[in-house]
């Protein structure tokens, strides 16, 4: 009576130490949910705008470039 499940395309290749999906197949989808609470709280921090508007690919790249400016590592 087991029933087999997919894996959600988008779900596979997160990995919860980063804290955001990696973007492998799908830069061009827009920004997770964890990926804009994340990106949020780092703009807040540093000072910065936040843009509600990226996709992941771009996302990644704004968290890990506020995350250097804040002296932060991943």
């Amino acid at each position: 009576m087991s029933e087999s499940r997919k894996e959600d395309p988008h779900v596979v290749g997160q990995t919860p130490a980063a804290g955001f999906a990696t973007t492998e197949g799908h830069a061009e989808d827009p920004m997770t949910d964890r990926q804009a609470v994340i990106l949020r709280d780092l703009a807040d921090r540093a000072d910065e705008r936040f843009d509600g508007n990226l996709n992941r690919k771009q996302a990644e790249e704004r968290i890990a470039w506020l995350r250097e400016k804040l002296g932060e590592k991943e």
